[in-house]
């Protein structure tokens, strides 16, 4: 199995995800003056977004003013307005770049642990579904694959909270993080933390009724039980 991700039109989606971020950038209020966008942040960040248009977007090279932007200074907004930051954040993790991000002293940490605090507070919202999004797109590549299999306890520990879930979508992005981490599993030697993630997917399926999130599940467990 390889690990699964969630493509998106980039012809369709960059332009108002752009947009979008620029309006509420402008609407943030006076206790978030330091995190708005000013007008060179706003040309940074329609130039960055603009590479993911490209015809062949991977191998486009981020100005590191670029990927501040859209890390740093749209990471610290309030979750009224963080959905497309979130969805920019799990879209980006599909360019090798990004990786680069996860190979500090805190293997990028911070990042997905703001995204796992926006999907406990939102999990039947869209920054449940972006946020489980962002999670599966983690494995995309090596580095960040490294991160969630380094960190499975704290990320285990909030996939568990989300169990009865409401958000058919959002439920089919969390199966897809437990496929991975089934595929990571096939990789490393972990038993302990394979069992983890097995209970985990038990626990989703004594109540999915969907069926692209129940069809995941299901090779998530055939994965996790599977032995090379």
């Amino acid at each position: 199995l390889d690990y699964l991700s969630f493509p998106y039109a980039a012809n369709k989606v960059i332009d108002p995800l752009c947009n979008k971020l620029i309006e509420l950038s402008d609407a943030l209020g006076p206790e978030y003056k330091e995190f708005k966008l000013d007008e060179l942040d706003k040309t940074y960040l329609t130039e960055g977004l603009a590479r993911l248009k490209h015809a062949t977007p991977l191998k486009q090279v981020f100005r590191k003013i670029e990927m501040d932007v859209f890390f740093k200074k749209m990471g610290a907004w309030p979750a009224a307005s963080f959905f497309p930051v979130a969805d920019l954040w799990r879209i980006m993790l599909l360019h090798p770049q990004t990786s680069e991000l996860h190979k500090g002293s805190d293997d990028g940490w911070h990042y997905v642990s703001t995204i796992l605090n926006h999907m406990k507070h939102d999990p039947n919202g869209v920054l449940g579904m972006l946020g489980a999004r962002y999670l599966a797109h983690m494995f995309y590549l090596p580095t960040c694959r490294y991160v969630m299999h380094r960190r499975r306890g704290p990320v285990c520990d909030v996939l568990s909270e989300l169990v009865g879930c409401t958000n058919k979508n959002t439920r089919t992005a969390l199966a897809t993080v437990l496929l991975n981490f089934g595929v990571v599993f096939r990789e490393k030697n972990d038993p302990e933390g394979r069992l983890q993630v097995l209970s985990l997917v038990n626990e989703y399926m004594q109540t999915e009724t969907e069926p692209e999130a129940a069809y995941r599940l299901l090779a998530a467990l055939g994965t996790l039980c599977h032995e090379d």
